[in-house]
């Protein structure tokens, strides 16, 4: 079965119009994430944009002062 003929497990991609989802569909690919992987560093170009199924991304800023603001995303 073709990832466009299947629901999306993601939150955000199930609330897209059918035919937008059918859209994204040939470009997404699943993807395996180690614990602690950095997905986006400052200053790099974005590669890719992840829509997280079943799992628990931490997303940690830096400020330039050194602090720092940490949140949560679960899927």
């Amino acid at each position: 079965m073709a990832v466009a003929d299947t629901p999306p497990a993601n939150q955000l991609l199930r609330l897209l119009d059918p035919s937008e989802y059918q859209r994204l569909a040939s470009a997404l690919k699943p993807t395996t994430l180690r614990a602690r992987e950095v997905l986006y560093k400052p200053n790099e170009p974005m590669r890719n944009v992840y829509f997280p199924e079943n799992a628990v991304i931490c997303q940690l800023t830096v400020m330039t002062n050194g602090a720092h603001d940490f949140s949560l995303r679960r899927q």
